[in-house]
């Protein structure tokens, strides 16, 4: 009887050993997800700031084309003008 009960005592020390291992390997995969966690919240960060730095850049550059297109207008416009002063007609009687 006593072999009996050292080999219940054995195999209990055997699967509290490997609950030991399995509750270790969840510690690890907790922190690591943990990390990734924090990583993906970093990174989306990051990707908002970019958005909005290119919304901005965007922005810039649409004002910037309404400048030019408003400034080249407007030379043509002169140049319409100063024409039919030279000739006394329309540009296109050039």
């Amino acid at each position: 009887m006593k072999l009996g009960n050292e080999l219940i005592k054995h195999r209990f020390d055997e699967i509290n050993e490997k609950v030991d291992l399995v509750m270790m390997y969840c510690r690890e995969l907790q922190a690591e997800n943990k990390e990734l966690l924090s990583k993906i919240d970093r990174l989306e960060s990051e990707l908002d700031a970019e958005q909005t730095a290119k919304t901005a850049t965007e922005e810039n550059l649409a004002e910037q084309e309404n400048i030019v297109d408003d400034s080249m207008q407007g030379l043509l416009s002169k140049l319409d003008s100063f024409s039919e002063t030279i000739t006394g007609g329309s540009p296109s009687d050039l």
